[in-house]
Parts: C-alpha cells; sequence; structure tokens
C-alpha cells in the first residue's frame, strides 16, 4: 500500500517545467553537499577524538613514565642521602672513639667519656658501653699527685755532633752545660721506663673567679709521676753554625724539625734538638703527655728566635746575623737604652713556626732579653723585661711563665710581697710563674698571686758527676751511667 502511495505522489520531472526541475536539482545538490558537509565534520571531529585519545595516551604514557622516573629518581635520591648519613654517622663514630682513645690514652678520661656519650645512641651499644666501663673504672684509679710532688727538669740547646764539641779545642763550657741528642734521647726513654710523664706548669694550680691561685694536683695511674720539661734559650746564635749545634727550627710538612749546618757547610734537616725528638718521642708513646703536655720552650732576645734574626738591627751588627739581605725597619735606638727596631721580614718567616708549637702543645716562657741578672739592680731588670716585652714577647705572644738568667731568684725562701718592686713590676708585665734553679727533687711556692719553682739543670756536669764520681742528685729521675757519653772530655 504504501508503495503505492510512493508511486502515486512521484512526480515526473519530464511533466515539470524546466525551471522547477533546476529548482529541484538545486535542492538536491544542496542536501548532498550538506550530506558531505556533515561527513566532513563527523570524520574530522572522529580524527580529532582519535587524535587526542591517542595524545592523551601518549601524554599518559609519558607522565607516567616521567612519574615513575622522578620517583625511582627520589628513591635513588633518598637511598643515596640514607647512604650518605650512615656513612657520615660511621665517621663520625670512628672519630670520636680515636678521640676518646687518644684522650684516654694521655689520662684525660673525664674528656674521653663525654666523647663517647656524645655518640648517637651509645648507651644502645654493646661496644661503646663497654669502653665507657673501661674509661669509667680507669679514672677511678687514678692517683692525685699534688703539685709540691711535681719536678721540673730543665735542658739547654742539645749536642748534635759530640765529635765537634769533646775536642781539645772544644768550648770546656758546652761540655758541663749541654746534653748530646743520645743522651737527650736516652734520657726521655729511661723517663718513661720510669713511670714519668710530661705536665704543663699550668696543671700545678687552679683559679678561682677572682683569678687567684690555689695548689692543684694532677690525676695519674699508680706508679705515674709528674715532671715538667723546659729548655732554655732556644736562640741558636749563628756564631755556633758548623759547630755541632742545631741552627734553626723550620717546618717540613707542617712539622717543626731542626735544620743543621754540617762541618762541610751542607745544612740537613731531623731531630737535633729538644722539639722534634720529644715530638718523635709522643707519637710512639702518646702516653708520655698529661693531657697533650709537651714543654716549655724559653726565649731570649739578642741571638733571635728559633734561627730567625727578628734581633734588633744593631744587634745584627754584631755579626750574629747571617749574610743573608735583611729586610730591617730604620736602626732607630734611643737614649732610652732601647735597642734598635726588629727585623720584620724575620719575624713574618718566624710565625708559622710559633703558631705550629703552640697548636702542639708546646708552652712559651721567657728567658730574660740579654741574661743579665734579675736578683741584682732593679732598674737594669725593668730595662731588660722592657726590651724581652717590646722585641721578644711581641713576637711569641703573651706568656706568664719567667725563667730567671742564671737561674738567680728576686727574693729568699720567705716568698714575694708587694715591697719587692722587682717582683711587682714583673707582676705587671704579666708573669705569675718565676722559675730559678735548684737542685733539690722538689721546690714549689704557691701564693694566690704566684708560683715559684726550682729547675733542675740536666746538664752534662750534673751526668759525669753522677755517672763518674758517685754524687746522687739524678737517681730518682734515671741512671746516669747508661745515659753519659763515654766520649765527654774530664770534668772533675
Amino acid at each position: 500500500m504504501a508503495d503505492k502511495n510512493r508511486e502515486r505522489h512521484r512526480i515526473d520531472p519530464q511533466t515539470l517545467d524546466p525551471e522547477t526541475r533546476r529548482r529541484i536539482e538545486r535542492r538536491r545538490a544542496q542536501r548532498r553537499r550538506e550530506r558531505r558537509r556533515r561527513a566532513l565534520i563527523l570524520r574530522t571531529v572522529c580524527v580529532l577524538m582519535m587524535v587526542l585519545l591517542i595524545v592523551g595516551i601518549v601524554v599518559g604514557i609519558s607522565t607516567a613514565v616521567r612519574s615513575s622516573k622522578e620517583k625511582q629518581a627520589e628513591k635513588e635520591q633518598k637511598a643515596k642521602q640514607e647512604q650518605q648519613q650512615a656513612e657520615e654517622q660511621k665517621n663520625t663514630r670512628e672519630q670520636k672513639i680515636a678521640e676518646a682513645r687518644a684522650l684516654a690514652e694521655q689520662y684525660d678520661y673525664e674528656a674521653a667519656i663525654e666523647n663517647i656519650k656524645s655518640i648517637d645512641n651509645a648507651m644502645q651499644d654493646a661496644d661503646l658501653v663497654t669502653m665507657l666501663a673501661d674509661f669509667e673504672e680507669a679514672r677511678s684509679n687514678l692517683k692525685a699527685i699534688p703539685a709540691s710532688k711535681i719536678t721540673h727538669l730543665m735542658v739547654r740547646t742539645l749536642i748534635a755532633d759530640p765529635g765537634l764539641v769533646f775536642t781539645e779545642q772544644g768550648d770546656p763550657a758546652a761540655a758541663q752545660n749541654s746534653l748530646t741528642v743520645d743522651e737527650f734521647q736516652k734520657m726521655l726513654q729511661q723517663l718513661y721506663d720510669n713511670g714519668y710523664v710530661l705536665v704543663s706548669i699550668h696543671d700545678m694550680v687552679s683559679v678561682n673567679d677572682d683569678g687567684e691561685f690555689g695548689s692543684s694536683s694532677v690525676y695519674l695511674p699508680e706508679g705515674k709521676k709528674p715532671f715538667i720539661l723546659s729548655q732554655e734559650d732556644v736562640c741558636y746564635n749563628t756564631s755556633l753554625a758548623g759547630k755541632g749545634y742545631a741552627t734553626k727550627m723550620i717546618l717540613e710538612n707542617g712539622k717543626p724539625v731542626s735544620q743543621y749546618q754540617q762541618a762541610d757547610g751542607t745544612v740537613v734537616t731531623g731531630a737535633y734538638d729538644v722539639v722534634p725528638i720529644v715530638d718523635a718521642f709522643l707519637e710512639e708513646h702518646p702516653d708520655f703527655s698529661y693531657r697533650g703536655a709537651r714543654g716549655l720552650l724559653g726565649f731570649s732576645g739578642e741571638n733571635g728566635i728559633l734561627g730567625y734574626q727578628t734581633s734588633p738591627a744593631d744587634t745584627a751588627s754584631s755579626g750574629n746575623l747571617s749574610d743573608e739581605k735583611q729586610d730591617t725597619e730604620e736602626n732607630t735606638s734611643s737614649d732610652s737604652g732601647k735597642p734598635a727596631a726588629l727585623n720584620t721580614q724575620e719575624i713574618e718567616n718566624v710565625k708559622p713556626v710559633l703558631e705550629a708549637l703552640k697548636a702542639e702543645g708546646w708552652e712559651f716562657a721567657s728567658s730574660s732579653y740579654s741574661h743579665v741578672s734579675y736578683g741584682e739592680s732593679f732598674e737594669q731588670t725593668k730595662t731588660d723585661a722592657d726590651n724581652w716585652e717590646a722585641y721578644v714577647g711581641s713576637v711569641i705572644g703573651e706568656t706568664d711563665v719567667l725563667f730567671f738568667p742564671y737561674g738567680t731568684d728576686i727574693a729568699d725562701y720567705t716568698g714575694y710581697d708587694e715591697e719587692n718592686e722587682t717582683y711587682v713590676y714583673l707582676k705587671e708585665k704579666g708573669f705569675k710563674f718565676f722559675c730559678n734553679i735548684d737542685s733539690s727533687q722538689y721546690w714549689v711556692q704557691i701564693a694566690t698571686d704566684y708560683v715559684r719553682q726550682g729547675r733542675r739543670s740536666i746538664d752534662g756536669l750534673r751526668l759525669y758527676q753522677d755517672a763518674r764520681e758517685g754524687t746522687d742528685r739524678l737517681s730518682d729521675l734515671f741512671d746516669a751511667s747508661l745515659i753519659y757519653d763515654a766520649s765527654r772530655p774530664d770534668l772533675s
């Protein structure tokens, strides 16, 4: 029925007029274009959707990959940081343990214990707990040794080549005053074997809030005995070059060593005097030092410091300077009797050596400026102390220790008081520790504002007397017969 209706309504184009036929054809063509446009739009939309889908997939994959990489990188970075942190903690732990052991070796158990306790989770580490217990036990077994039982040994510049000194033409005073390098090394070994331990002169006192001194103690294991070591007049007079003595102190790899001019004029370096010998001995025997103590080095003025011609220009004219061109300030000797200006270039040269000595634990003292007795004229002492302060103290830095020239004290055994103008003046200069020379085993006097101590001169004469003449001044320290150099001339 529907087909019949369509046939009934179908119009034969031939029956239509031309204009109508054209309108019909135009509408048909327009409908075809519309269909094609819609199809094109649809295809375009489809393509765009496909492209967007592909782009979305690619972006999604890329983002996922990037995110995965970032997470992996973060994970790796975190693992690296954790590993680095673990290594740092391990290194810190090992370093603190090493420091603690070094402190304990030199009897500073309190500092050693604090070092271990500062390690993270120390009390959960069985090894550290055991170490702490060992340190605590060692500390509890220390014995207090009062300042009155601390002996002070003094030596002078060592003889590096006895063959140049112990001759008929040699200086008899040198044979009496100085030990040889070999004797000094043997002395250190015997002191160590007999239980002696180096301490600082400042370990003898405590200081209250008002700056007043009180007698203190050092704490050492049973059988250990404290002693102070000092070397007087560490100047290395250049007139002794090539005559059997060290001529200068320099740094090699940051460590102080001695320069020595051999008889043929060649210069070598090594352990030719006190400092490098003690340093080498302590490297092998760190327990020979109490809390890092080394010794006291006394400096005078006229021949410079440690072989550096820091001396004023007018002193140089006496022949003590080397032939090198010196960078000095203008020679300005004044009516006050003070020397001329210091040698500024040599001062700069010696400063690194002085700093290295301080860093190792060496302490400095005054040996006076020009070796005049401080026990005679106040004016003489004042002038000398002023010169030392201006031309030596200004270079080495402040010190509160004074070695009396020739050991001559400025008062008798009763002590110092404010009526003693020499003492008052030296105190104003900053000196608080005053060291004479005394052959007693112990000579110590501690007041609220000063310390006096006798130094025992360990020299060729005393070695000779104990080893050859039967005196008994050194037997509490060592057996002189095992130290004495048989090539020494007869000193009887």
